[in-house]
């Protein structure tokens, strides 16, 4: 009996209002092309998204992504397709091309850009990668043609280096705004580690070659761990970026505290934040987790206290349910401000194939207990496999 290879043919068709691209099976004899985790196509051939953006049955919004892979199952190809108005048009399409060694280290990225969908990309971003003998990443060079005209716009550069255990030691990465050959920010992390591997000390450096040194940035990372290697404490002092812009760099100290179950399994996380390092905590946020007997994540309950008075500010909650073969079914996202009202509610549900292969999912988002958005994901794969 032969075995079959499982390649994809992208066909487009305009239905129901969604250009659909769908993989047709060709049959031929020899080795079954497998997806990334192993077996025919694990990882989806295709991914399939509708939006149905204020919940009246029609669909707003569709993507479409298409996966190849070779015989070992490395990503090679991924088309993604997005018809924004749902009328049958493409109006957005993106390409990443991969290769890869002997090994399996990914060599090459290509990523174009097409806005309009015109068949002609409008920009081009390139990566080269390099490795040593353990499939350490050495070096990467990532190169952008925003005008896809031949003349590079700008360049980026990242050189790692390693302890005999493979740890990172080193990392160096330059950004040449202007592809003139001089970098315009440098930023250099180095770290250090004990006897078991993990990460004791980092420290981080940012720099303008030939700018206004007061605009350089460090800071330096502690880690401790328990006898059994999980993270108890993390320490970051020095120049901090703030997620509100208007505030962006200050110096402070970032702490977070970890404890765990007899099983390993992250119980809570508190972390706290001193912005001006006076001694005076200025944001506390605290994460529990619950699990089952498989260690199974059921419930996770966060609550952030803003300007650290003793009360929260905000409260979210993530609640999961799972299937006898630890797939996750279903998981509820529920988070409000102050004192509750109104509260927002994302949840999703999953269904599986016999293989347990991830083939829909449902996401439903709420608002002070009103659908507004609707958001369905199909997957196929290939023959065989999982």
């Amino acid at each position: 009996m032969k075995r079959t290879v499982t390649q994809s043919v992208v066909l487009s068709v305009a239905m129901l209002g969604c250009l659909v691209a769908f993989a047709v099976p060709l049959v031929a004899q020899g080795r079954e092309v497998k997806g990334p985790e192993g077996g025919a196509s694990r990882a989806p051939l295709t991914q399939r998204e509708e939006t149905d953006w204020n919940v009246d049955g029609i669909t707003d919004r569709c993507t479409t992504i298409t996966n190849s892979y070779d015989m070992r199952g490395n990503l090679l190809k991924t088309l993604d397709e997005a018809d924004l108005n749902a009328d049958g048009t493409l109006d957005l399409v993106h390409t990443t091309t991969n290769s890869y060694d002997q090994r399996g280290n990914l060599l090459k990225t290509v990523y174009e850009a097409d806005f309009n969908a015109d068949g002609t990309p409008d920009q081009v971003y390139t990566t080269r990668n390099s490795y040593d003998q353990q499939s350490n990443l050495l070096k990467a060079v990532s190169q952008s043609d925003w005008n896809v005209d031949g003349t590079l716009d700008s360049v980026s550069t990242t050189t790692n280096s390693y302890d005999r255990q493979s740890n990172l030691l080193k990392t160096v990465s330059q950004s040449d705004w202007n592809a003139d050959g001089t970098p315009d920010l440098v930023d250099t992390t180095t770290n250090s580690y004990d006897r078991q591997g993990n990460l004791l000390k980092r420290v981080w450096a940012r720099s303008f070659p030939g700018g206004d040194t007061a605009d350089n940035r460090s800071n330096t990372t502690t880690n401790t761990y328990d006898r059994q290697g999980n993270l108890l404490t993390e320490i970051r002092e020095g120049d901090l970026l703030s997620d509100d812009e208007d505030v962006g760099w200050y110096k402070g100290t970032f702490s977070t505290a970890n404890s765990y179950d007899q099983r390993g399994n992250l119980v809570r996380k508190l972390t706290e934040l001193d912005i001006a390092r006076d001694g005076t905590l200025d944001i506390v946020s605290t994460i529990r987790n619950s699990y089952d007997q498989q260690s199974n994540l059921l419930k996770t309950v966060s609550q952030t206290d803003w300007n650290a008075d003793g009360t929260a500010d905000f409260h979210g909650t993530t609640a999961n349910t799972y299937d006898r073969r630890r797939h996750l079914l279903t998981r509820v996202y529920e988070y409000y401000f102050g004192t509750g009202n109104p509260s927002t509610r994302d949840s999703t549900t999953n269904i599986y194939d016999r293989n347990g292969r991830l083939t829909q999912m449902v996401e439903v988002f709420e608002y002070d207990g009103t659908q507004y958005s609707l958001r369905t994901t199909t997957n196929t794969y290939g023959r065989g496999g999982h």
